[in-house]
């Protein structure tokens, strides 16, 4: 399946359950950057190896994608990625260890991941700090 295909696929089922548009459509945007955009990036990269990709995708890829930054805006990437994990583990798109995998990198990484918005500003302004320095 086409990452097009996957997310028309796990939309249909969000419409079917009677959720609203505006979560719908925050759904696609976010399954589009990280399917379509991020991914895409690895020319290699499919849905099927994604799990190695998700820390370099919040710890790198969302702190330039995004300005600023915001632990809401992390945590609703957890939440989507890992519910659309689920359906492609449902589908089987994506086997039992892959899924796995994916939820374990959530659980272990999720502080980590919400501290990245603190962490890549002090990176900044400690940067910022330096320059003028020099």
């Amino acid at each position: 399946m086409e990452n097009t295909e996957l997310i028309s696929s796990y939309i249909s089922i969000l419409q079917s359950q009677n959720i609203c548009e505006e979560s719908i459509n925050k759904n696609i945007r976010y399954l589009n950057v990280f399917l379509n955009e991020y991914l895409l990036m690895y020319k290699k990269a499919s849905i099927k190896d994604s799990s190695l990709h998700l820390f370099f995708f919040f710890s790198y890829y969302l702190p330039r994608k995004y300005s600023p930054l915001t632990k809401n805006l992390i945590s609703d990437y957890i939440n989507i990625l890992s519910k659309f994990y689920a359906f492609l583990f449902c589908k089987n798109i994506i086997n039992e260890e892959k899924f796995m995998k994916v939820q374990e990198n959530f659980e272990e990484n999720k502080e980590k991941f919400l501290q990245i918005p603190e962490n890549y500003l002090n990176y900044l302004d400690k940067n910022f700090y330096l320059k003028r320095i020099l």
